[in-house]
């Protein structure tokens, strides 16, 4: 019940600040700078296109109301697990980073690829819906 009462713009304002973070905590990492940087890329482009979905208020429910809240969590899910694998990248550290970056390539390959996943999502919601 309390899902439905939110706006939609309430349910991208999470998404669009996560990916916010995203693009912050990428700035400061120290190690897997590429890695992390291309994230942060996907991060912005994500968040272009969610604030580019955020239609006006409207007094009724839409039609567009249940994929934009289906795909802002889906976006939010995975812009979250982002955010958790950059600022892993934040903190340096000897021999351990060495083995962490070991771990972490695939993961970065993993998320970049949800990351693109939510990017083409937004997309088709934009192609779909013509938010003015």
């Amino acid at each position: 019940m309390e899902e439905q009462e939110k706006s939609i713009q309430e349910e991208l304002s999470l998404p669009i600040l996560l990916a916010d973070r995203v693009i912050k905590s990428a700035q400061e990492a120290e190690s897997s700078l590429a890695d992390c940087a291309e994230l942060a890329k996907q991060a912005h482009k994500l968040s272009h296109q969610l604030r580019c979905a955020a239609p006006p208020p409207a007094p009724a429910a839409s039609p567009y109301d249940r994929p934009l809240r289906r795909i802002a969590a889906d976006v939010s899910k995975n812009l979250e697990r982002a955010l958790t694998l950059v600022r892993k990248c934040k903190h340096g550290g000897g021999v351990l980073r060495h083995v962490f970056a070991i771990t972490t390539t695939a993961d970065h390959r993993k998320v970049s690829s949800l990351l693109d996943s939510s990017s083409a999502d937004v997309a088709w919601l934009l192609s779909i819906f013509d938010f003015d």
